[in-house]
C-alpha cells in the first residue's frame, strides 16, 4: 500500500529499502507523512524508521534498535533531523532564486521582446515556435508547487 501512495512520487531505492524495513502498517503511515510533507528523502524515512517503536519494525530491524541505547537513538534522529533542515533551506533559497530568475526572464520577454513589433513580426514569420514558448513564458504568474 505505501509503494501505491508514492509510485507517481520521486523516490530512490534507498527508500524502498528503508520502507521494507517497517510493518506494512507503519510503511503506510510513513507513506501518507511524506505525501503531507511533500517530501519523499531517504534521510526522512530514515529518521521516521528511527521513530518507529520496536513493534512497527520487522523482527530483525527491531532487535537491532532494541539493543541501542535511547541516547543513541535521540542523537541520530537529531543528527537526521538537522541534516534534513539544512537540505530543505538549500531548496528553499535555490527556489527563491529560481523564482527571482523567471520574474525577470518574464519583464524582459514581457516588455522589451514581446511589446517591440518589429521582433514580434519577425519571430512569427521565421521562428512561430518560437513566439509562442516566449508568449507562454510572459504569461506564467507563479511556479507549479
Amino acid at each position: 500500500m505505501a509503494i501505491v501512495l508514492l509510485a507517481e512520487k520521486p523516490t530512490t531505492s534507498g527508500l524502498v529499502k528503508v520502507l521494507r524495513q517497517m510493518k506494512p502498517l507503519r510503511q503506510i503511515d510513513v507513506g501518507q507523512t511524506m505525501v503531507n510533507l511533500n517530501t519523499y528523502s531517504t534521510r526522512l524515512a530514515v529518521a521516521l524508521l528511527r521513530n518507529s517503536s520496536p513493534d512497527q519494525l520487522i523482527p530483525e530491524v527491531a532487535q537491532r534498535s532494541a539493543d541501542a541505547t535511547p541516547s543513541e537513538a535521540l542523537k541520530r534522529l537529531e543528527q537526521e533531523l538537522a541534516a534534513l533542515q539544512a537540505d530543505t533551506e538549500t531548496l528553499q533559497e535555490g527556489f527563491g532564486t529560481a523564482g527571482l530568475q523567471l520574474e525577470i526572464i518574464k519583464t524582459h520577454f514581457g516588455t522589451a521582446l514581446l511589446n517591440n513589433a518589429a521582433v514580434v513580426r519577425w519571430l512569427a514569420k521565421r521562428r512561430p515556435d518560437h513566439l509562442q514558448q516566449l508568449k507562454k513564458l510572459s504569461e506564467i504568474r507563479q511556479l507549479p508547487s
